[in-house]
This record gives C-alpha cells, structure tokens and sequence, in this order.
C-alpha cells in the first residue's frame, strides 16, 4: 500500500496558489514524509515499538510535515493514508534502544501462520517463556502508544479538516 503514495509524493507539487515560501515548505514536507513512508516500506510496524532513532527525521519534525501534508492535500484518500500513517509515529518511543520491543518472541519472527501450524508445541512454549519479562515490556509501554496515538491521529484530523475545508 505504501508503494501508491510515495509515487503520488514523488510526483506531486505544491500548489500554484501558494507563496513561494509555502511551497518551499510543503516542498520540505513532502520529503520529510517520502523518507518517512520509504523507511515504513523497508522496515514495516504493527504492533512493535522501536527507538526514536531509528526514524529517518525527528519524531516532531515528521509530525508536523504530515500535518501540513494533509492539510494540503486534495486527495481524501491519501489523507486518510497519511493519517494512518501518521499514527504509526506512536510505535516510536524514547528509550528503547536497538532491539525492538515486540509481542512475537525473536525466534518466531518472520515464521508465517502455515508454519507456525507445524511448529514443535515444546518448542513454541520454551519460546514463549523465554520471551516472557520482554513481553511484559511491550506491554507497559504499549498502554503509552496508544495514548500517543489518540493524540497523534487528533491532531492529523485537525488537518484532515483543514483539508477537506479547502477542496
């Protein structure tokens, strides 16, 4: 899904209407956002929660160039995917280090659901034990992503409306 709007961000320029200023500023966004969208391409998120370092741009600075890049935005469909996306900055904490903190212990990563059907049940428990005070970690700091991400999708929809204003 990602691959449609990054070509629309690549393609896409700000609109005539705007000073010079604000299209070198949307221009800025829009390149913000494209990193962004490239680095969730190469390294997707669900529930996983990873170091704020391994964003491409600062967490605040990708928040902000979303935000102008859907009030921006004519398109309601790529509003709403860059909202969804935009969500996603909550995966992002402060702190985390260089491993990840995931619900899936490491050695069941990448194992798809026919697999995992064939799995040894010893093997998957010994798996699951070992992965327990990591899973508890995950936990406790996933009840902050979802605050974050309450505050986060409020705020893109304040330019979602921004938007829809507009066009």
């Amino acid at each position: 899904m990602l691959r449609w709007l990054r070509r629309k961000f690549e393609k896409s320029t700000p609109s005539n209407r705007l000073s010079d200023g604000d299209q070198e500023l949307v221009k800025t966004s829009k390149g913000i956002v494209g990193a962004y969208l490239e680095y969730l391409e190469a390294h997707p998120i669900a529930f996983e929660i990873r170091d704020v370092s391994a964003l491409p741009f600062d967490k605040a600075a990708i928040l902000n160039a979303l935000r102008i890049d859907i009030a921006t935005e004519g398109d309601s469909r790529t509003r709403q995917a860059l909202i969804q996306y935009g969500v996603m900055l909550a995966n992002f904490r402060e702190g985390i280090g260089s491993e990840e903190l995931s619900m899936m212990p490491p050695s069941l990563k990448g194992v798809s659901p026919e697999a995992m059907k064939v799995v040894d049940g010893e093997m998957l428990v010994r798996a699951f034990g070992d992965h327990q005070v990591s899973f508890e970690k995950h936990q406790a700091a996933y009840v902050d992503v979802l605050k974050e991400q309450k505050e986060i999708g409020s705020l893109l929809y304040l330019s979602e409306a921004i938007a829809a204003k507009r066009t």
